[in-house]
């Protein structure tokens, strides 16, 4: 019953409407959808979720999106190195930066990383060095221009053989009176 809810929330169409979201659940819906594809690809999932969370302001169907092609091309990344033998591993972990006002994401994993020459570009749109029929280059792009319009910021810290982290901070949804 939870896959096909959260199969069924995440086909809507997104309407683009800010809402307050809790980054944790958004995790959580994605993590159901694809941990059991995980398991048969030998890759742990392991999250690190901060339970003080505060809450952003998004659409929460588009920050599901990200989640879900981030975790996507890390598991992309995994099997190019480790080729759906034991080893791989994702790591999603959630934190509140007060200094900031944001609540990161961070999804890291232990693939095939991306060279440094790279990393300036991955978010353009098309850049890939996915082969033919594999990737089209947009995903990352997509991905930044979902985290542009949440005001927010994305970041990439990735060694070749090492594994990739991309870091993606939102600002905290403020309150909208500060009484009580």
């Amino acid at each position: 019953v939870k896959i096909t809810r959260s199969l069924l929330d995440f086909s809507h169409a997104s309407k683009e409407i800010f809402q307050p979201v809790n980054l944790n659940e958004a995790v959580e819906k994605v993590v159901i959808l694809i941990g059991y594809e995980m398991k048969l690809q030998n890759t742990v999932v392991e999250k690190e979720l901060d339970p003080d969370l505060p809450l952003v302001s998004g659409d929460s169907q588009l920050l599901q999106q990200t989640i879900f092609d981030m975790i996507s091309n890390a598991r992309w990344a995994i099997h190019k190195r480790y080729q759906d033998k034991d080893g791989g591993r994702i790591v999603i972990r959630t934190g509140y930066e007060p200094d900031k006002k944001t609540v990161c994401l961070v999804i890291s994993d232990n693939g095939i990383g991306i060279p440094k020459e790279n990393q300036d570009k991955i978010f353009e749109p098309f850049f890939t060095t996915k082969p033919v029929g594999e990737g089209t280059g947009l995903g990352l792009s997509i991905i930044y221009n979902i985290i542009t319009k949440h005001n927010g910021t994305i970041e990439v810290d990735s060694q070749p053989n090492q594994g990739a982290s991309f870091k993606i901070c939102l600002p905290v949804l403020e309150k909208e009176n500060n009484q009580g």
